[in-house]
C-alpha cells in the first residue's frame, strides 16, 4: 500500500509571482549576460589550445576580460559584489533576475 501525504509547507511556488523587477535587477541581467559570454570565450579559447596540444597559460587577461563587462556597465568589483549580495538576500527576485538572462540568452541563440 502506498501512502501519500502532501505538506502544505512544501509546495511549489505560484507561477504568477507579482513582482516587478527594477532597474538594478536589469542592470544584473546585462552584466551577467556579458559575463556569461565572456566565459564562453575563455572556456572555448582554452578548449581549442588543448586539443591542439597547447600548454594553457593563465593570464591576468581572463581578469582584465571580467573588469572591462564591469566598467562598461559603470559598476566597480565593489558595486557588482554588493548587487549580487542585494539579489542573494531576495531568493525569489534572484531566481526571476536569472530567469531574464537564461530566457535572453536563449532568444540570442
Amino acid at each position: 500500500m502506498l501512502l501519500l501525504l502532501v505538506w502544505p509547507g512544501c509546495s511549489s511556488p505560484p507561477d504568477q509571482i507579482n513582482l516587478v523587477l527594477t532597474a538594478s535587477d536589469s542592470l544584473l541581467v546585462d552584466v551577467l549576460i556579458d559575463l556569461h559570454k565572456v566565459d564562453a570565450e575563455i572556456f572555448t579559447k582554452a578548449k581549442s589550445q588543448t586539443e591542439a596540444g597547447e600548454q594553457i597559460v593563465s593570464t591576468f587577461s581572463d581578469f582584465r576580460q571580467r573588469d572591462s563587462v564591469l566598467l562598461a556597465h559603470g559598476l566597480s568589483e565593489e558595486a557588482f559584489n554588493e548587487l549580487i549580495e542585494l539579489h542573494l538576500d531576495d531568493p525569489v527576485r534572484f531566481l526571476l533576475t536569472y530567469n531574464q538572462v537564461l530566457d535572453r540568452s536563449a532568444a540570442n541563440q
